[in-house]
């Protein structure tokens, strides 16, 4: 049994550890604003820009402000699907922002750790998601 639960408790925080969330000093629209900039600069597209709390205030739910923005290339994430074609069901890539106790927040879940869960991490372009993922993190949170 405590075998069991130790078991428990560590994949909780290795589960934990794989979403990357932090703070911006910027409001939730100028810190989304800076990213879909980012984005333009580095060639990625915005596929899409989700307004959760607009979605659920239409069935009566309140919720903060929170944003998910979809978004990549083809050219990185063709080669990767080519390797494993499960992974596509993890593409493209997403950051949520959401804002809690008067702060943006930002996160995502890192791709390297998604890969793992495939086992894919042989697979072309993940290194290269992964940095990727961390430059855009770290512009929006510094």
């Amino acid at each position: 049994m405590k075998k069991l639960i130790v078991t428990v408790i560590l994949s909780i925080n290795f589960t934990s550890a794989d979403f990357i969330n932090g703070t911006s000093n910027l409001d939730i629209q100028t810190a989304i604003k800076k990213f879909k900039r980012l984005l333009e600069i580095k060639d990625l597209s915005e596929y899409d820009s989700i307004a959760n709390h607009i979605l659920a205030s239409q069935f009566n739910y309140q919720i903060a402000p929170s944003y998910t923005i979809i978004f990549g290339s083809p050219n990185t994430t063709s080669p990767i699907i080519a390797c494993n074609p499960k992974l596509a069901l993890e593409l493209p890539f997403k950051m949520l922002f959401w804002q809690e106790n008067g702060k943006t927040k930002v996160g995502f879940e890192n791709f390297k750790a998604i890969a793992k869960r495939y086992n894919a991490l042989n697979c072309p372009n993940i290194d290269t998601v992964e940095t990727l993922q961390n430059e855009l993190f770290k512009a929006i949170t510094k």
